[in-house]
């Protein structure tokens, strides 16, 4: 048998080595770590992010729904308040836009 048959094909990173059972180990931890960014991300700025909401925005508008991030972040850690971008359904808007969040769970 040829070994380069037993290779991945080019493009795709085999990190679990030579002769080594495929495992999602690594993709679940990271996966993890994300979740407890988000949840340390949502803490320090106060937002009950994934959960049931009433935001007030400056302009008067009041939303009610599902708090979430516009934009899935890679790396939650790296985030910064002013540049935050927000969503409740289709409605997109910044973090200094809200005057009041309310968690209604």
């Amino acid at each position: 048998m040829n070994d380069r048959l037993s290779e991945p094909p080019q493009g795709e990173l085999n990190f679990n080595g030579p002769g080594a059972v495929p495992s999602t180990a690594g993709w679940d931890r990271w996966q993890e770590e994300r979740r407890q960014a988000m949840h340390e991300l949502a803490r320090k700025l106060g937002l009950p992010l994934q959960h049931p909401v009433e935001v007030r925005l400056w302009s008067g508008v009041i939303l009610r729904g599902t708090l979430a991030l516009r934009e899935e972040v890679l790396f939650p850690e790296t985030v910064s308040a002013k540049n935050l971008e927000l969503r409740i359904g289709q409605v997109h808007f910044a973090y200094p836009d809200i005057e009041a969040c309310v968690r209604l769970d």
